[in-house]
């Protein structure tokens, strides 16, 4: 065998062995899905899975209206109360008889939304009845807010369309930590909104965006502030978890995964209040391909002991995703050895693929830099004989 084949085989052999050897080994984080055949089922699953028996519930239409209970969370765990998503166009005695097992019931849209028959109804059943939604999403985000009461720290989030997504991002944290959401315009709170929010007797002030998103003006006089923002949905996501994830009011125990696509946003609105109760943030993910996401995820905040919620079925957070998840690597130590280069050209194919199928680069990063510096050594070696 000529030296240059045998020169091959040798740095194959330690190439495939010491990823082997110093890539991470699996996590191995419990992984397990909540969803339903459509959102009304996965807000139903979501309802079940609460740790108490509740006797207050959120009321929320759950198509074309989403929005009226983008900041409900932070009030909904604080009534322990689950969000229950029903049809609108449904007939009251439909909606109603969702709310059989609950005593109370807050009705997170406006009467345009949820008609004054089905609050009616629902009073009629015996109900206690508290109409949350107003006839703007800032107007019901303040109602909501002054529902919450007063707060140490306090979120403004942009509320117009493009930017709902960032006030999911915060939903389950503010939950935890007993933050009520305002929504903004890009340039300013509305003045009732930024009345109430003064008066709250908040000290810090979580802002959502860039100043282009959320003015500097907006969030004037509210708190000391402090901006979360990334270049996507996906980085604002992880800069908000990365800002509170070592808070005491969280515990990274559990962590829910959701989709941070539009169409299945809601998802993370059902889920937050619970993951609230639970201390646990939630992280957006979808397909499993953006680097962002990954990059946190692969940080060391999914450990062997981690519960992991995935939420929606596979339409809104892909199989490949969740098995990702379940897979994360803890980075290892790699020790190259000299021993380890006895090894035929298909196994070193075989091991070198499973590496490359189940290692990330952020976690694989600091072995190539060591083994790179290893071959070179051997092929110095190598010349001076």
């Amino acid at each position: 065998m000529g030296n240059l084949t045998k020169n091959t085989i040798t740095r194959g052999a330690v190439v495939a062995l010491a990823l082997s050897a110093g890539a991470a080994t699996t996590a191995n984080a419990a992984v397990t899905r909540v969803s339903g055949t459509d959102r009304y089922a996965t807000a139903s699953q979501v309802a079940a899975s609460w740790p108490t028996t509740p006797d207050t519930a959120i009321l929320a239409a759950g198509s074309g209206h989403n929005v009226d209970a983008l900041t409900v969370a932070p009030l909904a765990k604080k009534l322990n109360a689950p969000i229950i998503l029903v049809d609108a166009t449904a007939t009251p005695a439909t909606i109603v008889a969702q709310f059989s097992a609950y005593k109370t019931v807050y009705i997170a849209n406006g009467t345009g939304v949820i008609s004054s028959a089905v609050q009616t109804a629902l009073t009629a059943a015996g109900k206690t009845v508290t109409r949350l939604g107003g006839s703007t999403r800032y107007e019901t985000a303040l109602n909501i807010a002054k529902a919450f009461g007063t707060a140490t720290d306090i979120v403004v989030a942009n509320g117009d369309d493009a930017h709902l997504v960032d006030s999911l991002s915060i939903a389950s944290i503010a939950a935890a930590k007993g933050m009520p959401i305002f929504l903004s315009s890009a340039t300013s709170l509305d003045s009732a909104e930024a009345t109430f929010a003064k008066g709250v007797g908040a000290k810090n002030v979580y802002v959502l965006g860039g100043s282009t998103v959320v003015s500097d003006a907006a969030a004037a006089g509210l708190g000391t502030v402090t901006r979360l923002a990334g270049a996507t949905r996906y980085a604002t996501n992880v800069a908000v978890v990365t800002n509170f994830k070592s808070d005491a009011a969280l515990d990274l125990s559990n962590v829910y995964v959701a989709s941070g696509e539009d169409a299945n946003l809601i998802d993370s609105l059902v889920a937050a209040p619970l993951a609230g109760l639970k201390k646990a943030p939630i992280v957006f993910d979808h397909d499993g391909n953006n680097t962002d996401t990954n990059t946190f995820l692969n940080s060391g905040i999914i450990t062997k002991t981690t519960n992991v919620t995935v939420l929606g079925g596979l339409g809104a957070v892909t199989a490949d995703a969740a098995g990702a998840i379940q897979n994360i690597e803890v980075p290892g130590s790699y020790v190259p050895t000299a021993s380890n280069t006895n090894v035929g050209p298909l196994a070193l194919v075989q091991q070198l693929l499973l590496v490359l199928l189940h290692s990330r680069l952020n976690s694989t990063k600091h072995q190539l830099i060591q083994l790179r510096l290893y071959l070179q050594q051997q092929e110095k070696a190598q010349q001076l004989h």
